[in-house]
């Protein structure tokens, strides 16, 4: 091979060999005969943590450091803002997102009650829709 610079660097690939050992490690015999061996296990890899905001320094510890935070509830948590709300709120208090609860209450009368939050509940009138949607079909009995 002829480097950049006009240097000719001989490699002898028949003097390499490469040896897989199983366990995520393997032995490469370098043309020294000397065994040189690269691990690729995920704890010596090594991870920058610089803009993560994980505490991490290697690959294993950080795969597994977002596994307790995703199972802990990524830092949200959910607030009912007593105000017929729900509010999605990340672990600094940004709220990611709200939604109107709703109710459907039944008024043992016939009647049903609807309530998305809104503040204007709606009151379906069972008996009378039913009755209603016969008279208007002329199915009389």
């Amino acid at each position: 091979h002829t480097s950049v610079d006009g240097d000719v660097i001989v490699i002898d690939a028949t003097r390499s060999a490469i040896t897989d050992n199983g366990d995520g490690t393997y032995t490469i015999v370098n043309q020294d005969g000397d065994n040189v061996v690269i691990n690729t296990n995920a704890n010596t890899s090594v991870y920058d943590n610089t803009n993560s905001g994980l505490s991490s320094g290697n690959v294993q510890d950080a795969i597994d450091e977002l596994v307790t935070t995703i199972n802990t509830g990524s830092g949200v948590r959910l607030n009912d803002n007593g105000d017929g709300t729900v509010s999605l709120v990340a672990e600094d208090g940004t709220v990611l997102g709200t939604v109107n609860k709703s109710s459907l209450t039944d008024n043992t009368d016939g009647t049903y009650t609807f309530d998305n939050g809104n503040g204007s509940p709606v009151t379906i009138n069972v008996i009378s829709d039913v009755a209603d949607n016969i008279v208007n079909q002329g199915d009389i009995y």
